[in-house]
Parts: structure tokens; C-alpha cells; sequence
């Protein structure tokens, strides 16, 4: 499993790699960059990295995958689009709302359940079917919203516009 830094550095490496494409071609000295606001804490670093070497500002937009990509496809204007959704992602390709050979699949989760150190159910396997309201009996279960994020499942994928 790796560690919190070396996913950091992956995910800068990936996304300072992803934005030197789209800086070679760009004219002007900015970049606008469409982001999963999951993504904001890391790539605002990743953004003062890559601004320090390559002097192109990168102009972040923070948001839902859904809304960004709404966006692009409502005539919105960004170089790169980081998604933490896979679908959105597809749905651009899709419509030809982004550039299918610059698709890159940077990051990927895997869901975990956190219980309390002193839990009686410790090493419980998470697969498809499993009941997650009888493990947690009458305790509480805290998650992100389905509708809005993709908890089972959150890739990050990044391709130019």
C-alpha cells in the first residue's frame, strides 16, 4: 500500500506531465485547468510547482465532475479536465468533448470501512452484496453522497480539452 507522500508525488508527477503537454501548445503564459473538487489540496500544490518552473499560471476551477463536464459541454473553456469520476470522463469522450488519445488514468481508491480501535469486527471484506447496515447494528455509518460522489469507486483521470 503506499504511502500518503508517495501518492502525492505520483499524483504531482502525473499532473505536472498532463499539464507540460497542454503548456508546449499553449501561446498564452496560463492554463485552465477543470478539477475535481476532491482534488483542490493537492493541485493547488501541484499548481505553485508547476508555476514556479515553467512561469505558466495554471487557473483552477474547482467542482463536482458532473458540473465541470456540464460546463465543457455547455461551451465552458478549460486545456485540462481532472476527473474523480470515470463516467464523466467516458461521457466526454463520448461527445467529443475532450481529447480521447490525451486521457490519462492517474489515481484510483479503493472504499474502506474505519471503525473504532476497539470494534469486534475487525477484518470484515467488503464485496458486492455485503451488508453493511447489520455489521453496524444500531451504530452509525457515515458516507459521501452517492448521487453527487462516486464513493464505491473514485479514479482520477485527467485529458486535455
Amino acid at each position: 500500500m503506499l504511502g500518503r507522500r508517495n501518492v502525492l508525488t505520483a499524483f504531482v508527477a502525473a499532473t505536472v506531465t498532463a499539464l507540460l503537454m497542454q503548456a508546449n501548445a499553449a501561446e498564452e503564459k496560463s492554463i485552465t485547468v477543470f478539477a475535481a473538487a476532491s482534488l483542490k489540496n493537492a493541485l493547488d500544490e501541484v499548481d505553485g510547482l508547476f508555476t514556479k518552473q515553467s512561469g505558466i499560471k495554471v487557473v483552477a476551477s474547482y467542482a463536482a465532475s458532473s458540473s465541470l463536464m456540464k460546463q465543457i459541454e455547455q461551451g465552458a473553456s478549460a486545456d485540462v479536465f481532472l476527473s474523480a469520476d470515470i463516467d464523466w470522463m467516458d461521457y466526454g469522450i463520448k461527445h467529443n468533448l475532450i481529447k480521447n488519445d490525451t486521457r490519462e488514468n492517474l489515481l484510483g481508491n479503493r472504499l474502506v470501512l474505519i471503525a473504532p480501535k476497539d470494534s469486534k469486527n475487525g477484518g470484515v471484506t467488503i464485496a458486492l452484496g455485503f451488508d453493511l447496515a447489520a455489521l453496524a447494528g444500531s451504530g452509525r455509518i457515515a458516507t459521501g453522497d452517492v448521487r453527487a460522489v462516486p464513493a464505491a469507486l473514485v479514479s482520477v483521470t485527467a485529458s486535455l480539452l
